[in-house]
């Protein structure tokens, strides 16, 4: 079931634009919320707030960070092709 269905369209094809527009918006702003939310997910705010905005900011091993260049941050570019791809985009 989508979200909404759009003019014209049935519940099916609703959900697929509203995947698609997710995984457009998603490589659109990659690099601001990859690091950000890789680091909530590992130590999460509280006492683990210091070590969330530090990986926000540089990244690790496994997110790019909002400071790009580090050299032991992943492609982010890479991997949100990678997802988008993965998706065959509907356009009606």
């Amino acid at each position: 079931m989508a979200i909404f269905n759009l003019s014209g369209l049935d519940n099916n094809a609703s959900g697929e634009v509203v995947k698609d527009a997710l995984a457009i918006a998603m490589y659109a702003y990659h690099n601001l919320d990859d690091g950000f939310a890789n680091g909530y997910q590992h130590t999460g705010f509280g006492l683990g707030l210091p070590l969330t905005l530090l990986t926000a900011l540089f990244g690790n091993t496994e997110s790019q960070g909002g400071i790009p260049g580090i050299p032991w941050n992943p492609d982010s570019e890479a991997k949100a092709q990678q997802i988008v791809n993965r998706r065959r985009l509907v356009y009606y």
